[in-house]
């Protein structure tokens, strides 16, 4: 199983603060693991490496979900939620975006409740099905669903 991260960007003029990675789990679900804290030049990397990504393993009206596990730090700058915002907003005229995101927050994660609020905006914003929970195999469960609708 082939695994990504944000440490594979190349177009950044400063150090992205945080990490992202993820893989596929199955055919159409991608489970993604960010350790934080987020600033604005991680959303320009996930932006680079996640479009790359599903550019090689989508093709356009391709159906997925994701899965987002949030363990430790989890807080994010207003500029990340800008950038990330924005970048679901492209992917969304290229028809690249998933048909549900969940998002699972760990008992020592920080923040979740401000952080939470941020990315259910984010994802409202984009047209995206968005749920929190606190336990992955619920979300996962839950972002399957959506596959089968």
């Amino acid at each position: 199983m082939k695994h990504y991260s944000t440490d594979d960007a190349t177009n950044q003029d400063f150090k992205p603060h945080g990490k992202i990675s993820f893989n596929v789990i199955d055919d159409n679900v991608i489970l993604y693991r960010p350790v934080g804290p987020f600033n604005q030049e991680l959303a320009k990397a996930l932006a680079e490496v996640e479009s790359r990504f599903l550019h090689e393993k989508y093709s356009s009206n391709c159906e997925w979900v994701e899965v987002v596990l949030f363990e430790g730090p989890c807080v994010a700058l207003g500029e990340f939620f800008s950038e990330f915002s924005s970048y679901l907003l492209k992917m969304k005229k290229k028809e690249l975006l998933p048909l549900a995101s969940a998002f699972v927050f760990s008992q020592d994660a920080e923040s979740p409740d401000f952080m939470k609020k941020r990315y259910a905006q984010s994802y409202h914003d984009a047209g995206i099905p968005f749920s929190v929970f606190n336990n992955a195999d619920k979300a996962l469960s839950w972002a399957k669903q959506h596959l089968n609708q």
